[in-house]
């Protein structure tokens, strides 16, 4: 997912924060074998594969810019 993201969308029209999910128990119990999850603040956008067109409507609507 994550290297479909860098090929389909700018890389600075975005910032991917990465979590292991092994390293949280809580996270652990939520997403199990869900994973890979994309999410946007606390929407999930796509799970197992990206859904580029749900990212391209999250990110339309994103008014945050992205630092560096």
């Amino acid at each position: 997912m994550q290297r479909l993201l860098g090929e389909l969308l700018d890389p600075a029209s975005y910032r991917l924060e990465r979590v292991d999910i092994d390293a949280d128990a809580a996270l652990k119990r939520e997403y199990n074998e869900l994973v890979p999850v994309l999410k946007l603040d606390q929407t999930e956008l796509c799970r197992y594969f990206l859904d580029l067109n749900a990212v391209q409507q999250a990110l339309a609507g994103y008014n945050n810019v992205v630092e560096p």
